[in-house]
């Protein structure tokens, strides 16, 4: 019995760590990122099903097209944080930080119309470039609203665009 008294203040050490370490780790997923998800994404998400994205993927030709074409309105949506859309941004684009979502998604709901009401418009959304999953939140969050249609996203993102030597907007404003 003694030897079971002498080891519980030990156990109960181990078990505060652990609650401990548990709560901090729900604490650091809720605020990250690139958190793991709590539920199993849907089966259309860009995230686990890259098909999806390559549906929808265009390249920076593509996406100038897209641009030029009068008879078809397309809102450009830059994924990435503030800092590197004030460093950069395609001309006309409206920053909307993926991580910040859904209180970031205000802004695209004074330009957007309902989903059912987009007719032929588009809407091209882009972060840094390959390996960058901001703009695949921005779609997959877009896609849940019922705009997944209208989707479009720039493939090789920003980085793809300035390397082309295509029209690059500094500032803040859109």
């Amino acid at each position: 019995m003694k030897q079971i008294s002498a080891i519980m203040p030990f156990v109960a050490r181990i078990l505060a760590i652990c609650v401990i370490g548990a709560v901090l780790a729900v604490a650091v997923n809720a605020v990250s990122p690139v958190g793991i998800s709590w539920l199993p994404r849907r089966e259309g998400s860009a995230l686990t099903n890259p098909e999806a994205l390559r549906q929808v993927g265009v390249s920076v030709e593509q996406a100038v097209v897209m641009l030029e074409q009068s008879q078809t309105q397309t809102v450009v949506i830059d994924a990435r944080s503030a800092e590197q859309f004030a460093d950069g941004h395609i001309p006309g684009a409206i920053n909307v930080c993926s991580s910040e979502l859904p209180e970031a998604a205000e802004a695209l709901y004074e330009v957007l119309p309902a989903a059912e009401d987009m007719g032929e418009m588009k809407v091209l959304i882009y972060c840094q470039g390959q390996g960058c999953i901001d703009s695949v939140r921005v779609f997959d969050y877009l896609s849940e609203l019922g705009y997944g249609q209208s989707l479009r996203v720039l493939t090789d993102g920003f980085g793809s665009w300035r390397a082309a030597g295509l029209p690059v907007e500094e500032g803040q404003d859109s």
